[in-house]
């Protein structure tokens, strides 16, 4: 039952109001401004894909360590932003609780410390962890490498324009004849394509090279007006 990586991030402890609590108050305060800064299909994206690389890294250490363990929540996505926060805004100020003023790096450096204390020393409560550690880190780590590899998720989107251009950048191009005619048809065609893919999905949905060719297209397109009688 793969899908339940995804769908334990949506369901919380019946037993203690506040798991889903404090993961709502964060994803509120913090995820609105993260958001705002990745736009909103990126970031709900991005969402999705750390609740399920959590669930999945959680499944496989469980299933090899024989720990018969449930974990719900949206800890680990819930990290995830936070962290995503703490990279892009470190001199932010914060309220701990709402009272405790703190820059947002040293949240940063609270919550890795805690989450490692947590999983190395392994806090039980009744002789039992009430805590997946491991899928807090696990969304700690995935903000890390989403924030310094420059990630964008926009592909998944368009699986298949993704898959193209993949095949285009490791196997070339295909060859065909040059005409200029066709040239200027194929480039106002893709302009059309990117331009709708703005209007669904907004502007943070483009790739690099969809943002670059967007650019090249509307200097020719002004220098051809110039250049017209």
């Amino acid at each position: 039952m793969l899908w339940r990586a995804l769908t334990y991030g949506f369901t919380h402890s019946t037993d203690n109001i506040g798991h889903i609590l404090w993961n709502m108050l964060g994803l509120w305060f913090l995820g609105r401004i993260v958001e705002n800064h990745y736009g909103r299909a990126e970031f709900f994206r991005a969402y999705l894909v750390a609740i399920v690389v959590s669930g999945l890294v959680s499944i496989i250490f469980r299933a090899a360590t024989g720990q018969p363990t449930i974990v719900c929540g949206a800890s680990g996505a819930v990290s995830f932003v936070t962290m995503l926060f703490v990279l892009n805004y470190p001199n932010q100020t914060v309220y701990i609780f709402g009272v405790l003023p703190i820059q947002a790096w040293v949240m940063g450096v609270l919550l890795i410390a805690s989450n490692l204390y947590g999983s190395g020393s392994g806090v039980l409560v009744g002789g039992q962890s009430q805590i997946a550690w491991d899928v807090h880190l696990v969304g700690i780590g995935l903000a890390f490498a989403y924030f310094y590899l420059n990630w964008n998720l926009a592909f998944l989107a368009e699986p298949l324009q993704y898959w193209k251009s993949f095949r285009r950048k490791w196997l070339g191009p295909k060859l065909q004849a040059f005409r200029p005619s066709e040239d200027v048809s194929s480039d106002e065609a893709e302009a059309d394509r990117i331009l709708d893919k703005i209007h669904q999905l907004g502007k943070d949905s483009l790739t690099s090279k969809e943002q670059k060719f967007l650019t090249k297209y509307s200097q020719q397109v002004r220098k051809r007006r110039n250049e017209s009688p």
